[in-house]
């Protein structure tokens, strides 16, 4: 666990070597890393100063590693000196890096120690002299109370959070488990909650022991709940947002992120929040393949499932989903939901296919949700001809995911119902961003992760675009078109989904007296896309 801490009443600037601080705590944070197999490391700075304005920064790096012995402390800043030769071996190093860093301490008029015992962990500090720095914003403070809950079984994470919280003007109240959480708020006196924090780590078991208390409990109705989880743990995190999480932060979390989180209003308190499975009819966790080319829409698609409990596997074209169907253990997965236009073998001639494979032998029918970018009757009529059960017109909504997995899992086939199209309005805006915010479930660093795919996948489809207008290639531009307009709309790019799809039928039938035009037109939404979502992003993100 790395943790950050910095000290509340610590100046927010000062002036020094930023180069060289850097350098120094890259050395000791590195350090501390390579010795601590479990455990925390903790970067902790502080400041003790005068009224003149001059004072001292103190930064420490205390870890949990393996320690260093007492008769080895006084060389540990010589060059090429590391506790043994056993510590080559097993962590690698040249024993440079603590003789580097106490010399650009000492050239910053500073000091470098060490505090150890073998085998409890070791605490490096750097003390520098500093004077404050001038016009620096003060710290963010939040202008209405907010209350919040925090749960993380690490104790120096829970103090730093807290203080932390405590100095923006939030209420906490931290605990270290599901049973100290409840105990703790009987002691509130009917204070209601706005937000709880939970430390990932704590596990399954207690995970949904709090989710399912905070539903209930009279202090956390209507709370809003986020996990926090290490980096390389959030995408498995995020199978818990089904479980009554809203949204999963990476640690360590920055202080202007967990301001931003405060300081969003709170939503309005009506009640118990209805958990995932009450609001998608009761349905037990699926077992879902997706078959999506797009990355976009493979993320989108995918995080939605994830987020309402479901497990999902992901093919890229109509040939792979058969593939995995007919060779799959069982043949068989609750629901598929496949694309219908995709490179290869596209999901109209894949669904024929798992068909005919059903007619002769054994196997039980499998579900298969048609996604397609038209909400057309006759797209509708063509993927009933095909096989297919259930029709979704991108892009596609949490809801209609939802209501589409509560018709056929657990469920006998209902009737089919048309799509209910919304009506066209004019397309003024390059970035939609309320539209793409409530298409991946207002979550906001998910958001920005398929802006960013989008914005990656257009380098190579203008590239295409390019080189079939040279080479006057409708099928070509048809095909490009038809891919930037499914995915257009998942990221709020309204104007690129606009001009693509007026362009796609066009290239269909071989219209090539709009190409340049239409192509030069795609280019500029493209761009204007790109910068409103620049002007837009938040910082950090």
């Amino acid at each position: 666990e790395l943790i950050l801490r910095y000290a509340p009443d610590a100046p927010r600037g000062v002036y020094g070597d930023p180069g060289r601080v850097r350098q120094v705590l890259v050395n000791l944070v590195g350090n501390a890393i390579k010795f601590t197999s479990e455990g925390h490391v903790l970067v902790d700075v502080s400041w003790s100063g005068s009224e003149a304005g001059a004072g001292r920064f103190r930064m420490a790096v205390e870890d949990t590693g393996i320690g260093i012995a007492e008769d080895k402390l006084l060389h540990m800043f010589e060059k090429f000196t590391q506790a043994d030769s056993s510590t080559t071996r097993n962590y690698g190093g040249t024993g440079l890096g603590l003789s580097i860093s106490r010399e650009l301490t000492s050239l910053m008029g500073g000091e470098l120690s060490v505090e150890s015992r073998l085998g409890s962990g070791s605490t490096f500090w750097a003390s520098l002299p500093a004077r404050l720095a001038n016009e620096i914003d003060p710290a963010p403070r939040l202008g209405v109370p907010r209350t919040v809950f925090l749960v993380t079984p690490c104790f120096p994470l829970r103090e730093t959070l807290r203080e932390r919280l405590q100095a923006m003007g939030a209420h906490v109240v931290a605990t270290d488990s599901a049973s100290a959480l409840r105990e703790r708020l009987a002691l509130e006196h009917g204070r209601r909650f706005d937000i709880g924090l939970v430390d990932y780590r704590l596990g399954d078991e207690e995970l949904r022991r709090i989710a399912a208390w905070a539903r209930t409990a009279p202090a956390t109705l209507g709370s809003v709940l986020h996990l926090m989880a290490p980096m390389m743990l959030r995408d498995e995190a995020t199978l818990q947002l089904g479980e009554g999480y809203e949204r999963v932060f990476a640690k360590p979390l920055r202080e202007r992120r967990l301001f931003d989180l405060l300081a969003a209003e709170p939503r309005a308190v009506q009640g118990p929040r209805p958990s995932s499975e009450a609001t998608h009819a009761e349905i037990a966790p699926a077992h879902v393949l997706l078959v999506e080319d797009e990355p976009v829409n493979q993320k989108v698609a995918s995080s939605m499932l994830r987020r309402l409990g479901h497990h999902v596997d992901i093919v890229g074209n109509g040939e792979q989903a058969v593939e995995r169907l007919l060779s799959r253990e069982g043949g068989h997965y609750d629901v598929v939901f496949m694309d219908c236009q995709m490179p290869v073998l596209d999901g109209y001639e894949a669904t024929r296919r798992i068909r005919h494979a059903e007619q002769g032998g054994n196997r039980p029918h499998q579900v298969i949700v048609a996604l397609t970018a038209s909400a057309l009757e006759s797209d509708r009529e063509k993927c009933v001809a095909a096989g297919m059960d259930d029709f979704l017109a991108k892009p596609i909504r949490l809801e209609d995911i939802g209501r589409a997995l509560a018709r056929w899992v657990g469920s006998a086939p209902e009737p089919w119902e048309a799509p209910h199209t919304a009506e066209t309005r004019p397309v003024k805006d390059a970035f939609d961003r309320d539209s793409a915010f409530a298409t991946v479930g207002e979550d906001e660093e998910l958001l920005w992760t398929i802006v960013d795919l989008f914005l990656e996948g257009w380098e190579e489809l203008e590239d295409r675009l390019d080189q079939a207008l040279a080479d006057a290639d409708a099928d070509e531009l048809k095909a490009v078109a038809h891919r930037l307009r499914g995915s257009a709309a998942n990221v709020g790019a309204r104007a690129v989904h606009r001009v693509a799809g007026e362009l796609e039928p066009r290239f269909a039938k071989g219209d090539l007296t709009v190409a340049v035009q239409g192509v030069a037109q795609l280019k500029q939404a493209m761009s204007d896309f790109r910068e409103a979502t620049h002007l837009m992003r938040p910082a950090g993100i």
